[in-house]
């Protein structure tokens, strides 16, 4: 997993250093890739995610009305389509 995040930090190093602007954002494939990734970074020791808050991403409204979970990784944003989860007391949290 640190493979990933120091790949994702010399893509941002590397467009800085031509003087252009990193990605704005990165769009994972869907929904399952986005718990894939947030498991992955789970297992490093800084991460704690929790249903429900913004540790899981937070959920971003498109156009088109679709949501998509955003966490941000050394200045760009990673994105995968959101799901909505029931919670106990009634309400909902975008996953």
């Amino acid at each position: 997993m640190a493979d990933l995040i120091d790949s994702l930090m010399r893509i941002s190093h590397e467009f800085r250093s031509l003087n252009l602007e990193p990605p704005s954002a990165i769009i994972l494939a869907d929904h399952e890739q986005g718990m894939r990734l947030l498991g992955l970074l789970h297992q490093m020791k800084y991460m704690v995610l929790t249903v429900g808050t913004e540790r899981l991403g937070k959920p971003i409204e498109h156009p088109d009305g679709s949501v998509y979970m955003q966490i941000e990784i050394y200045g760009m944003k990673v994105q995968w389509p959101a799901l909505k989860m029931a919670l106990p007391d009634g309400g909902y949290a975008w996953i």
